[in-house]
């Protein structure tokens, strides 16, 4: 069957079904119903191949009937694999937004470039056995919790306490002082011989060997 560019092969009652050569592209056009391309054959495959980006062929597309996977490829290389729980993917997966419903188990390093997002009384957990929890309750406040028994190390040349007013409480720089304040007016000052106290000191007692009294 030998036939010019754009004569088609109808079929159906309706000429539904039009397959062509329009002199630039090959054209099977469905017109109504669904397109289906099946085998028969057991274990048989169905496989969709194109250029390879040198001239040769690379599969695309691959519906592997012998294990009921269906495999994609990029130029021959295959990159995506579904099975029996879901899918395989090798190499990167870019994507707009992700909404993950279940359990998500990563390995390797996981990199932001923007704003992580935790729900009231969400929980992040570190630790083999969760010893360590950065918490916000809607009904109580924010905790950072260590239940394994260790202390929580805070590092840095400063650390600075701060209000939401930003508002200093307690400040303290390495190899020099420590400060408390109260409405944001120092209060307390260490210093290499003691401390030194802005204001009246309130004790209930005061011990010491009175050679700074």
């Amino acid at each position: 069957l030998d036939m010019p560019d754009s004569a088609e092969i109808k079929l159906g009652t309706g000429d539904d079904l039009n397959i062509y050569h329009n002199g630039i592209h090959s054209v099977i056009d469905n017109k109504t119903g669904n397109l289906i391309l099946r085998t028969d054959e057991s274990d048989a495959d169905i496989l969709l191949r194109s250029d390879d980006g040198s001239g040769g062929r690379a599969d695309y597309i691959l519906c592997d009937g012998s294990s009921g996977a269906v495999k994609l490829y990029y130029y021959g290389s295959q990159k995506l694999n579904t099975k029996s729980d879901g899918v395989d993917i090798t190499g990167e997966l870019q994507c707009d937004s992700l909404d993950v419903d279940g359990n998500a188990d990563i390995s390797g390093t996981v990199s932001f470039g923007s704003t992580v997002t935790f729900g009231s009384d969400d929980e992040i957990l570190l630790g083999n056995s969760q010893e360590l929890s950065l918490k916000y309750s809607s009904s109580s406040s924010a905790a950072i919790i260590s239940a394994g028994g260790n202390p929580i190390d805070i590092k840095g040349t400063a650390i600075r306490l701060k209000s939401n007013s930003d508002e200093n409480i307690i400040i303290g720089t390495t190899n020099d002082s420590v400060s408390l304040y109260y409405d944001n007016a120092k209060k307390l000052e260490t210093t290499n011989t003691g401390a030194t106290v802005t204001g009246t000191l309130a004790a209930t007692a005061v011990t010491g060997d009175g050679s700074g009294l």
